[in-house]
């Protein structure tokens, strides 16, 4: 079975009487459980997760605006990137950095 992955987004904007306007966003997803190889190694599966991700924007001129977000917001660790090579017993795996926050700024020219 092939695993399901289901995603939604929000997205509510303000405008404001300045011209300026605040985006509120926020972002969910979710995986089933799976494994990564054709031998269902146990050390490989990964159990079923949601992440959700929100973020507020505000822009003020059609050149510049500010993003305050936080990604993963629910700290949810999870196996990414996974590798089995069972012929000489080598397992790897790379496990998610959990919970970041974030600012950006952008200006056009």
């Amino acid at each position: 079975m092939l695993p399901i992955c289901r995603v939604a987004q929000l997205d509510y904007w303000i405008d404001l009487a300045s011209g300026a306007e605040v985006l509120l966003r926020a972002d969910y997803s979710w995986k089933d459980d799976l494994f990564n190889d054709a031998e269902n190694t146990p050390l490989l599966e990964q159990k079923a997760f949601g992440l959700l991700s929100v973020s507020a924007s505000y822009r003020a001129a059609e050149r510049w605006k500010v993003v305050a977000g936080i990604k993963n917001a629910t700290d949810e660790i999870y196996l990414y990137s996974r590798f089995s090579q069972p012929g000489v017993g080598f397992i790897e795996g790379s496990f998610s950095r959990g919970r970041e926050y974030y600012l950006t700024s952008e200006f056009r020219f």
